[in-house]
């Protein structure tokens, strides 16, 4: 049965061997296996092991069946002098032996025989008269019983001359119901003196009484009622009276012996018949009876049964016979009966016989050559065989041996035979047996073999089609060769050829939507092969090699025709949409011109600037626009859908300005149109409507945009085109995928007149990934700015990059969206005009790479490439988790995070940065952005991808930009985004900037971004050291004093054990810190203290300190003292950060006191003036992890303080020395060095001052 077991299994086999000891059975010994239709198999202990297989027979002595009845058979009367017999005999006669007897007689003494016999006789004299008695006691099997017989001895008279001295009774033993049975008694001796009187007794019927001269008579009895009978017979003459007894077992028919035959069989090897006989009634059948066996009624042979037949026994019997009927028979009738001479009375005498028509052809067919393997396959075998005789033929076959089998046949009469079996499991012993059947239906069969099929892998891979597609990509041309195979088991690969080339090799298939054949592919790019266009759309073959895991290879091949149409841009670069031309008359004078600037180039193959992946085959590099541009051949202008004119643009060139006539051109709206031919003969178009209108005051704009390093400077010129003075009110500007650096006011730098006047300029959001850029117009007073006609005022600002999870639309002063537009308000002497206008920067002036005219898309994947720091927030969650600013007057919402990303985007600015604008909140998204290969890493310069050079500073709290899970139940440890690859050990150098609010986030930044700009409010001159009380408060002083040593050659220091001013902690500390750039403290503590059993300060003791004219560095050396979302979501590092301090250091979690201690001497002895805060850190967790201390149970590990401390702030704050460095980059030009002059004029600008938390102010001049 199905299921698995280990242990002892027992099975019963008591039926099958009485089976074989009655002949029922015959005996083949045992054999296991699986039931039917299951696979299976079972493992045996061998009998040397300790679980030795077992046959255990169960035996007990033959059961003793105890005599019931006895009674004694002997004369009745006789006469003295005279020996009589009397005979003792058991009932029933299955009684078991021995059988003790113990005669008693009267004037005898006891005589005891034991014997096996069920009966026993004993005989006596007597001398006297009288009445004697005569007893037996029979004993066995515990049982005793006693009979009784009594006898009169008399003197005999004198006239009987010849009494008589014994009778006997003779008669069948056994019968059946209603049948009349005959008994005989006769007297001895024979010469007996008459007459004589005979009695029959007997069960069920009357007495019967006879008198005569005959020493010999008989009765008859029928029985109705099976039963044991017994017959008592009493005789006697002159002599005296004689009685004995007989039985006779009376049994209904169905208790007779029903012998039959209930099944021959013919077998020609012999030759002879087999039949199974079988005794289907209620008794057991003596053995010597006869089976015959005819043909029709012609006897053919005979067998005697010499074995008795228990009722329900069937035995197997032979009789030596050949059976074969000559032409022109085809079949004989075959009859066998049993008991044919009828010496068995059965209970049914007329079903003896069983009859057959048999073929008469019963000889088996040979198999006299074969079976014989011819091949295999993985999952075929072919064999073979040949018979003596025309036969069909059939073959069975299975993985497991006593396993029902699978079949395959042939039907056809031959004597070569051959069948193919499929379907095999590849690398298995299958085991079989062939079977022939002749005409006659005689079967022979082989016996079991084996054969083994290949192994996985040992035929060919079997490939259906092949082809070559264009790959679903909507920017680029790459394209997937393609192979179906029938099957994918034991594929190892696939190899593609292109014309012989290698294009790719495919391990793993896909299978199509809906099922289908495994697929394998490759995809690649023709441009990334090195082929041309012309290389490529034209004929090739296209081969397909597979390869089975034992490098058993098949192939295929086809030719294929890839097509394909070159792409092509063309832009009007100016006039602006919506131009205007004015003119003092109804048609434009002459010499009224328009100059329209063209931008055209078409690619060799399909591309982007921005190296967009768009989900493409792994293993594809993207097709940039910069490597495979090349100029169009030709481009024409039409006016009014009138050519105007042609040109041929060189190799190279891009730009080109037509010079358009408009003398005698009507006043009204006309329309621009440039057609692009490329080199293959396609033409793409663009078109652009501008008016001719009189004369009145009117603005036009002009933009233009330079690359500067990893920024990029807007500058948008307004020009007053028109007849009338405009007063310039304000500009919406709009960007997508850029953060504007909000400023202070300045005047226009590039202004064509000098026009006066000043702006400010302003950031928001917009929607999703645009961003308003508000430019607004002051000069002293006034809200505007005053722009006479044909003056022009240029207003400036920078905008800094910024990636997003996906690839988005670039756009300056333009989007994706084309309904969303730039926006003017100005006004004359009368009126107020609001309008949109449109003036893309698309193009962008790239000095650095030495290109004038560059792409926007081209010209961000090269100001990302030079950023080495990433910037990251999400401005979604600012506004929706931020807490309200509770600790000074806030600007609202939208003004904060403007603020706060400008502040973000100036810091950038600062330090070789971009930002990072996050919409998920899976940590697992952010972590694959940053590491490389992720699309944030790969943007950035190569030194992002290095370990202890990239940067990164994550802006908000856990609510903005998620933690994840740390080692060692750290929870809001960034070390797993800090590690990029292998273990935990970090590679970025990464800080992040607490607070509830958005302005605490801001005050963080601005603190670095006054240090980055100006090098001031930290200079490396003070610090404070505290040693905190509690436990170990000792070894914290130490700590101290440890420091102190390292730092005092650079710093003043002040150091302050606690344990001496007991009651005053916050006192002495307030007086301590004015003016200090290192405020460190080693001691206890946790999210919300800096103490230990009340004795310290707490988060709110912290606006008590005044930090003067520094932005300090803080490290809390205490436990949980970095845990940011700990205490009521404020802390420790957020009451720092909000009082003034630049960067803070503290554990998130629990930390070692030993490792503290360390870490102390550590930081501070890698901590230079030319490194900053987050690269000593980093270097001592680079250093420190993997340490020979490492234990991932031991909670006082490295590694465990490398997850427990975070930076909070700037990582790249306090390097003083580049700050020296920078200060003195500033340096007057050797041109404008004084020559002998002993006075200079020097003009004086203004200070230009925003306005910064806490009453700091941001002054420039």
């Amino acid at each position: 049965s199905s299921g698995y077991s280990i242990g002892w299994m027992s099975w019963d086999v008591t039926n099958i061997v009485q089976g074989w000891a009655s002949g029922v059975l015959l005996n083949h010994g045992i054999l296991l296996r699986p039931g039917s239709g299951e696979y299976g198999a079972a493992d045996f202990f061998t009998r040397d092991s300790s679980a030795v297989p077992r046959l255990t027979i169960y035996y007990e002595s033959a059961p003793c069946e105890p005599a019931t009845d006895a009674s004694i058979s002997g004369p009745t009367q006789g006469i003295t002098d005279t020996t009589y017999t009397f005979a003792a005999t058991v009932s029933p006669p299955t009684a078991s032996p021995p059988f003790t007897y113990t005669w008693y007689a009267s004037q005898h003494s006891k005589r005891v025989t034991t014997t096996s016999s069920i009966s026993s006789t004993a005989s006596y004299v007597w001398t006297t008269s009288g009445l004697k008695k005569i007893s037996v006691l029979v004993q066995n099997c515990d049982s005793s019983i006693t009979a009784t017989h009594n006898i009169t001895i008399e003197t005999p008279s004198p006239t009987c001359s010849v009494p008589m001295t014994k009778i006997s009774v003779a008669g069948p033993t056994g019968g059946i119901t209603g049948t009349a049975y005959t008994f005989t008694t006769t007297v001895f001796p024979s010469n007996a003196t008459p007459p004589f009187t005979y009695t029959w007794q007997t069960t069920e019927q009357s007495d019967v009484q006879r008198t005569g001269s005959y020493t010999q008579t008989a009765v008859t009895f029928t029985w109705d009622a099976p039963g044991r009978k017994r017959i008592i017979a009493t005789a006697g003459n002159c002599g005296g009276d004689f009685v004995t007894y007989r039985y006779i077992d009376i049994l209904a028919h169905s208790q007779l012996p029903d012998l039959t035959i209930s099944s021959a069989w013919y077998e020609s090897d012999y030759p002879r018949v087999g039949y199974l006989i079988e005794n289907a009634g209620g008794s057991t059948a003596a053995a010597g009876h006869v089976t015959g066996m005819y043909q029709g009624v012609t006897p053919l042979a005979t067998d005697t049964v010499t074995y008795t037949l228990q009722a329900g026994a069937i035995r197997a019997g032979y009789l030596d016979q050949e059976w074969e009927l000559p032409p022109p028979a085809v079949s004989g009738l075959v009859k066998l009966c049993a008991d044919d001479t009828d010496v068995i009375v059965e209970g049914d005498e007329d079903d003896n016989c069983w009859e057959e028509w048999w073929p008469a052809d019963l000889k088996l067919p040979e198999i006299i050559s074969g079976p014989t393997v011819l091949t295999t396959t993985e999952h075929t075998a072919v064999i073979a065989w040949q018979t003596d005789e025309p036969c069909s033929s059939r073959v069975d076959y299975s993985r497991w041996r006593y396993m029902t089998p699978s079949s395959t046949s042939d039907p056809a009469y031959e004597t070569d035979h051959q069948i193919t079996l499929t379907g095999l499991e590849n690398g298995s012993t299958y085991y079989y047996q062939v079977f022939a059947s002749d005409e006659s239906g005689n079967e022979v069969n082989s016996a079991e073999q084996t054969f083994e099929t290949l192994t996985p892998g040992g035929d060919p891979p079997a490939i259906e089609s092949i082809g070559l597609a264009e790959y679903p990509a909507a920017y680029y041309e790459f394209y997937t060769a393609w192979a179906d195979l029938a099957s994918a088991d034991y594929v190892d690969r696939v190899e593609f050829y292109l014309d012989g080339a290698l294009l790719g090799t495919d391990y793993e298939p896909v299978t199509p939507g809906g099922g289908g054949s495994p697929r394998y592919e490759v995809h690649f790019s023709p441009h990334a092969e090195g082929m041309t266009r012309a290389d490529f759309f034209q004929p090739h073959t296209l081969e397909a090699r597979a390869f089975s895991i034992q490098q058993v290879m098949s192939t295929k091949s086809d030719t294929v025709s890839p097509s394909g149409q070159m792409e092509a841009d063309v832009t009007i670069v100016s006039p602006n949409p919506d131009h205007n031309v004015y003119i003092d008359a109804d048609v434009a004078p002459a010499g009224t011109a328009l100059n329209v600037t063209v931008r055209a180039s078409e690619y060799e193959w399909g591309c982007t600037y921005t190296g967009f992946s768009e989900q493409n085959p792994p293993g594809i590099p993207v097709v940039m626009c910069d490597d495979v541009e090349q100029a169009v051949e030709q481009i024409e202008l039409f006016f009014d859908d009138q050519s105007a004119a042609t040109y041929s643009l060189a190799a190279g060139e891009f730009l080109h300005t037509f010079d358009l006539d408009l003398t005698g051109e009507p006043l009204g709206d006309h329309t621009l149109r440039v057609v692009a031919r490329t080199s293959e003969g396609n033409t793409v178009e663009t078109s652009r409507d501008f008016s001719i209108v009189r004369g009145q005051p009117s603005l036009e704009f002009e933009r233009q945009v330079t690359r500067n390093d990893n920024v990029f400077e807007v500058a948008l010129t307004i020009e007053n085109a028109g007849a009338g003075t405009a007063y310039l009110d304000f500009i919406w500007d709009i960007a997508a995928g850029f953060q504007v650096i909000e400023g202070s006011t300045a005047k226009g730098l590039y202004a064509v007149s000098q026009a006066g006047g000043d702006y400010t300029i302003k950031g928001r959001d917009y929607a999703g990934d645009e961003r308003l850029i508000e430019i607004e117009f002051f000069d002293g007073g006034d809200d505007y700015i005053t722009l006479p006609p044909g003056e022009s005022f240029t207003a400036e600002y920078t905008l800094v990059p910024i990636l997003y999870e996906d690839p988005i639309d670039r756009g300056i002063g333009y989007t994706a969206d084309p309904t969303t537009q730039s926006y003017v308000q100005y006004s004359d002497a009368t009126d107020t005009y609001a309008e949109y206008f449109v003036v893309h920067g698309s193009t962008v002036n790239d000095p650095e790479a030495g290109i004038a005219s560059r792409p926007l898309d081209s010209a961000f994947i090269a100001a990302c490439a030079e950023a080495d720091y990433l910037l990251v927030t999400s401005p979604l969650r600012l506004t929706t988790h931020a807490a309200d600013i509770n600790w000074r007057v806030s600007e609202g919402d939208q003004r904060e995070q403007s603020r706060l990303l400008s502040r973000m985007a100036e810091l950038a600015s600062l330090q070789n940065g971009v930002l990072a604008f996050l919409s998920s909140s899976d940590p697992a998204t952010l972590d694959a952005l940053l590491e490389p290969g992720g699309m944030w890493a790969d943007a950035l310069h190569p030194n992002f991808r290095q370990a202890g050079t990239g940067y990164v500073l994550f802006v908000g709290e856990s609510e903005i930009v998620p933690t994840q899970s740390g080692g060692y139940g750290v929870d809001y440890s960034d070390l797993r985004y800090a590690s990029t690859v292998g273990a935990a050990r970090p590679e970025l150098v990464l800080g992040r900037v607490v607070g509830n609010d958005m302005g605490t986030l801001r005050k963080v930044l601005e603190a670095s971004v006054t240090f980055h700009r100006l090098g001031y409010n930290f200079d490396r001159s003070d610090a404070v050291l505290v040693s905190g009380r509690g436990e170990g408060e000792g070894t914290f002083w130490n700590d101290v004093k440890a420091v102190s040593n390292i730092i005092d050659d650079e710093f003043t220091v002040t150091k302050i054990r606690w344990k001496n001013h007991p009651g005053n902690y916050l006192g002495v500390l307030a007086d301590a810190t004015p003016n200090q750039d290192v405020i460190m403290y080693r001691g206890h503590g946790n999210a919300g203290v800096w103490k230990k059993n009340g004795e310290g300060i707490n988060v709110y003791d912290v606006a008590s300190l005044d930090f003067g004219s520094a932005r300090p560095f803080v490290f809390a050396l205490a436990c949980t003292t970095g845990d940011y979302e700990g205490n009521g979501d404020y802390s420790m590092a957020d009451a720092f950060l909000r009082q003034g301090a630049a960067v803070y250091i503290g554990s998130v979690e629990t930390s070692s006191r030993s490792r503290n201690s360390n870490a102390a001497r550590g930081f501070f002895n890698r901590w230079d003036a030319a490194r900053s805060i987050g690269d000593a850190l980093n270097d001592l967790m680079r250093d420190k992890w993997g340490d020979s201390s490492w234990l991932w149970t031991n909670s006082t590990s490295w590694e465990r303080w490398i997850y427990d401390y975070q930076l909070f702030g700037d990582p790249r704050f306090g390097a003083t020395s580049a700050q020296s460095a920078a200060a003195q980059s500033f340096r007057p030009d050797s041109d404008l060095a004084l020559q002998g002059q002993t006075t200079l004029q020097v003009l004086i600008p203004d200070f230009d001052v925003t306005a910064m938390d806490d009453g700091w102010d941001d002054v420039r001049i």
